[in-house]
């Protein structure tokens, strides 16, 4: 699931530039990135007292100096066209140490479960 997402991630451009991108933590510069974590799994379906499907949420954090809404708008497009299910996102912030804008995006994806 994880390599799906970083794969969407990974494609999106706006603008025609690609978003920098890091698994929870981002150190490097840059004036817009996303930093993506896994968030949750909760049981979606169940069925003879097992558990037969999950939903896997992630929170995506975008950081931007300028665009952020743009950004938004493009990681939200481009994770409903591969499938994934938007389920909102958090306040806007302002950080004046970095001026950066924030937006926490959170997505998830079902999937089945085996247990053979």
């Amino acid at each position: 699931m994880q390599a799906e997402l970083k794969a969407i991630l990974d494609a999106l451009r706006v603008g025609g530039s690609p978003i920098t991108n890091a698994l929870m933590h981002f150190d490097g510069e840059s004036d817009a990135f996303l930093v993506y974590s896994p968030s949750s799994e909760s049981v979606a379906l169940a069925g003879d007292d097992l558990p037969v499907g999950s939903v896997v949420r992630f929170d995506l954090d975008v950081y931007s100096k300028e665009n952020y809404l743009a950004i938004s708008e493009a990681v939200v497009s481009a994770f409903v066209l591969a499938g994934w299910t938007w389920f909102g996102n958090s306040n806007d912030t302002y950080d004046h140490e970095t001026k950066m804008y924030h937006r926490l995006i959170e997505v998830g994806k079902e999937r089945g479960l085996s247990y053979e």
